[in-house]
């Protein structure tokens, strides 16, 4: 995965702090970071108490995601769950390997420059079901505005010639290309439900539609 032409450099700041520079951009504060990220979690505060779940667009080196995090934590206690995008591959690397900011069960980062590869990360799906807070990272959303503006506004393909290449098991998968081509998950489902003869890949297929239906409602219920 290549970072789209972006020019990505690291600099320290003057409280010699690590710093990346995208397209001559400076993604935090050339000054002091921490307290730009202190304060950008201040401003946010309101929206930390309101949910336990938070989306933010971009990570930079992660010194406002910590800053969001240490407020989520006094707030929520450990119940609380904030996932990350960002687009560019050699910040993310950078903050990975600097140990600036650690991903666990309470924080997740997703990262690529495909909107698409997004939208086939089942947990991703399921905590956007959750309808989370969005809280943008100011100069990473200005920098990759054209990015998030096309992943607020993705559709995602439910036709069964996309969906079906994503399941495992391949016979299932050639039973839907071959009986249901190009129709929606929804009419499928629809489709099996009406049958009053139903074969193994039928419930197999009435076995995908409750887990589906299952984990939209349990991570509409957190």
């Amino acid at each position: 995965m290549k970072s789209l032409g972006w020019k990505t450099e690291f600099k320290e700041s003057k409280n010699e702090k690590l710093i990346p520079v995208v397209d001559g951009v400076h993604l935090h504060s050339v000054y002091n970071p921490l307290k730009e990220a202190e304060s950008f979690a201040n401003q946010n505060l309101e929206t930390i108490q309101q949910k336990n779940t938070i989306l933010i667009f971009g990570l930079g080196l992660g010194y406002h995601v910590n800053e969001i995090e240490v407020k989520m934590r006094k707030v929520h206690g450990e119940q609380y769950l904030v996932w990350v995008i960002e687009p560019n591959i050699d910040v993310y690397q950078r903050a990975l390997k600097e140990g600036l900011v650690k991903p666990s069960k309470n924080l997740r980062i997703s990262c690529s420059n495909e909107v698409e590869s997004f939208f086939k990360d089942i947990a991703l799906m399921n905590f956007l079901s959750m309808s989370p807070s969005v809280v943008p990272h100011p100069a990473s959303f200005n920098l990759y505005n054209h990015f998030f503006k096309s992943f607020m506004t993705y559709k995602a393909n439910k036709r069964s010639n996309s969906f079906s290449k994503f399941i495992a098991d391949l016979d299932l998968q050639n039973h839907i290309q071959a009986n249901f081509e190009d129709q929606s998950l929804e009419d499928i489902w629809e489709q099996t439900r009406s049958r009053k003869n139903l074969n193994q890949f039928d419930f197999l297929l009435q076995g995908l539609e409750a887990v589906i239906q299952q984990g939209a409602s349990e991570a509409t219920n957190e």
